[in-house]
């Protein structure tokens, strides 16, 4: 596997661990009855729940994929001279 197609992977799991965030918050406040209503506060109250942990998951892969882009990027060069 070329090192451009890794950092593209890379790239793509951090979208994908960065969504789900938002997507595991959405889901518990929809299986959750609240009195008042589903509104802005409510659902902070979901995404603290969820935590922090796949923003910084994200964060890391979004880091080795974009360092895995560069360092294909400097080999085509390298290669090209």
């Amino acid at each position: 596997m070329s090192k451009s197609l890794k950092g593209i992977s890379f790239c793509f799991i951090a979208t994908i661990l960065y969504a789900t965030k938002y997507v595991c918050a959405a889901i518990y406040g929809a299986q959750t009855p609240l009195e008042g209503g589903f509104g802005a506060s409510t659902f902070q109250k979901w995404l603290e729940f969820v935590g922090d942990q796949p923003l910084a998951f994200a964060s890391v892969a979004l880091l080795v994929g974009v360092i895995y882009l560069v360092l294909a990027e400097v080999e085509a060069f390298k290669q090209k001279k």
